[in-house]
């Protein structure tokens, strides 16, 4: 497969602007506020969005915490950064991103919900990279849930400079979490459980980019 890569938008590293349309409204999101930052932005259904691949169509990177959500009735807080690493994935790498504003349930937990709808529908996906925050442990720990995982990504991640753990605090193996999901529709799929130090507004600009970079790169390596 040809992979193509296209370059980082001008506001690619302001992560504060890429995040402000999900910290809108302590976390509920503004959906007006990312269609101005992302004009190729998709509405599919209620709360959900869409941006469209450019050069990747195999991957779509997902953040589904990237608001403040419910469980089992419950309110959660936002995985705060996640949605921006989302969009900045999507532009660097010319994959796709769904990412959730405020939408009712909670994705990674429900059998159902309206951005795995979204994701069924989605024509030429082979990987899923699902997006979470985590307040401590690892800079990056990798779920890989039941199934396949996307080939070349997590043996990248894992020999990169980064550190990196599998499965150390988050397995992925409810079979409700969007990682075994996608696996048993036959995608590979992998969960992506991102230190609060390396994740924007809350960690170091450098500690941010450093961790995205490798993203970009792990993405750009997946076959």
């Amino acid at each position: 497969m040809t992979t193509t890569t296209t370059a980082a938008p001008a506001l690619a590293y302001d992560w504060a602007l890429l995040e402000s349309p999900f910290a809108a409204h302590r976390y509920t999101g503004s959906a007006h506020l990312l269609r101005r930052q992302v004009p190729e932005l998709q509405h599919v259904t209620a709360g959900v969005f869409h941006v469209p691949a450019t050069g990747r169509p195999d991957v779509v990177v997902t953040a589904v915490h990237a608001t403040n959500h419910h469980r089992d009735g419950r309110p959660k807080m936002a995985d705060r950064g996640t949605g921006a690493l989302a969009v900045w994935l999507a532009a660097r790498t010319g994959a796709a991103a769904l990412v959730v504003l405020d939408a009712a349930g909670d994705a990674n937990h429900d059998r159902t919900h309206p951005v795995k709808t979204a994701l069924a529908g989605l024509v030429d996906v082979a990987h899923v990279l699902d997006l979470h925050g985590a307040a401590v442990g690892p800079v990056l720990d990798l779920g890989p849930g039941t199934g396949p995982t996307p080939p070349g990504l997590v043996e990248h991640l894992t020999a990169s400079a980064l550190p990196v753990t599998i499965a150390a605090r988050h397995a992925a193996r409810h079979p409700h979490r969007m990682t075994p999901w996608a696996q048993r529709r036959g995608l590979h799929a992998v969960q992506l459980e991102i230190a609060r130090t390396h994740r924007a507004p809350l960690g170091t600009q450098a500690d941010v980019d450093h961790l995205a970079d490798h993203l970009a790169q792990a993405i750009t390596n997946t076959h």
